[in-house]
């Protein structure tokens, strides 16, 4: 079996199961397409802009497939907090209203609003050499008193609690107010594939070829593997760095 490009553009392309000439093997019944986007710029409004309107555009072309998926594929430093927010948004109404999961992949480094947006696929994976970073936000802000002491700071608490809440769902590890803390320590936290699957950042790693591995749920911050797994221990990985 093969896939075909059959729809392409600078960062996104939708992929068609083939059967390759003389393999005899037809596509199993639910293949259906896979769309993939590559997030590897800085978030900002013009690459949110073009993520969500490439996106609602790719799922109403999959729709028609079942079983098709969309992959996006993240390699950025992250950006800016609202921009990332609306991919988030199109990620979950492509979900809700057209039904076509979405997935995310560290294919490299997801640092900052890159790894929040992570958080949103519906299967989450990356590899050996990815890495994570979570710290919190940078801002640089003028105006009155009022609007920067006091109505930016409900703006800044509002960002936190949406995002400790996302990745307290998606890990149903700790309590939102644990990754609150955990995220906005004031430190950056650069975390492997092997701490994001400790603390359930990702469903699945693979380490070269053939060893991947997959989160514990009878353990809590354990792992099981589809080979044999050693048990992994991590450092630093309170909200207060201890």
């Amino acid at each position: 079996m093969a896939y075909r490009v059959i729809e392409a553009g600078q960062a996104a392309h939708i992929l068609e199961l083939s059967q390759e000439p003389g393999s005899g093997t037809a596509p199993e019944p639910g293949e259906g397409l896979k769309g993939a986007y590559y997030l590897f710029k800085a978030i900002d409004a013009a690459e949110a802009q073009a993520f969500c309107s490439t996106l609602w555009g790719m799922a109403h072309a999959l729709r028609g497939s079942p079983g098709s998926r969309i992959t996006v594929f993240i390699n950025s430093g992250g950006g800016e907090v609202g921009a990332g927010f609306a991919i988030i948004e199109m990620m979950y109404s492509v979900k809700r209203e057209l039904g076509i999961p979405v997935d995310t992949v560290v294919q490299g480094y997801a640092y900052s609003m890159g790894a929040t947006i992570f958080q949103a696929g519906d299967r989450r994976r990356m590899g050996y050499f990815s890495t994570v970073m979570l710290h919190s936000g940078t801002w640089q802000v003028s105006g009155r008193d009022t609007e920067v002491f006091s109505d930016l700071k409900k703006l800044s608490d509002l960002y936190q609690r949406m995002t400790a809440e996302l990745f307290y769902r998606r890990t149903d590890l700790h309590s939102q107010e644990w990754w609150r803390r955990f995220i906005y320590s004031g430190r950056e936290r650069y975390l492997s594939a092997q701490d994001c699957l400790k603390l359930r950042l990702v469903d699945e790693i693979c380490q070269f070829l053939n060893e991947c591995y997959l989160p514990d749920p009878a353990q809590a911050g354990g792992v099981a593997s589809s080979v044999a797994a050693e048990p992994v221990t991590v450092s630093g990985l309170s909200p207060e760095g201890g």
